[in-house]
């Protein structure tokens, strides 16, 4: 009996703690206006003025990383973010002056969209940066905004 539970021990540690590969996602952010823009990746800016910005990112499987696209200065110009995992589309996310979302290892979960992006007009999360370097997560009535505190 001694053995067994040996035996299965290791077997758990040989076989059952199999690491799950990052996954390279591809960001592509247009900006029609070519106003100046960003794209702000778990708190570090990549400030851009072309039409077209691209950005790869590592994502392990515990990550949970925000990304924030915004036109500087306007809520007024359309800008696109359009996810790719290996050269294949994934998903995309638009809107007016801003777009946000959380990258999980393979989930790309939307929370937060300029005004008339066609997203959810019901709620969304606040998503603006917090002290400690993350996002709010509180929820907002409507389809654009802050919350309380961030107005």
């Amino acid at each position: 009996m001694k053995n067994f539970v040996s035996l299965l021990f290791i077997s758990l540690l040989l076989f059952g703690c199999k690491k799950v590969n990052p996954v390279i996602y591809t960001i592509s952010v247009e900006n029609e206006s070519g106003k100046p823009a960003y794209l702000e990746i778990d708190g570090n800016k990549h400030h851009f003025t072309d039409k077209e910005f691209t950005k790869e990112i590592k994502v392990e499987e515990e990550d949970y990383i925000n990304v924030w696209a915004q036109v500087e200065n306007s809520y007024n110009e359309r800008i696109q973010m359009i996810f790719y995992i290996d050269g294949q589309y994934k998903d995309d996310i638009s809107g007016l002056g801003y777009c946000s979302v959380f990258l999980k290892h393979s989930e790309v979960e939307k929370f937060n969209y300029g005004a008339g992006s066609g997203g959810n007009t019901e709620s969304h999360y606040c998503g603006h940066p917090t002290q400690s370097g993350g996002s709010c997560r509180r929820l907002v009535s409507g389809s654009i905004g802050y919350c309380w505190q961030h107005r």
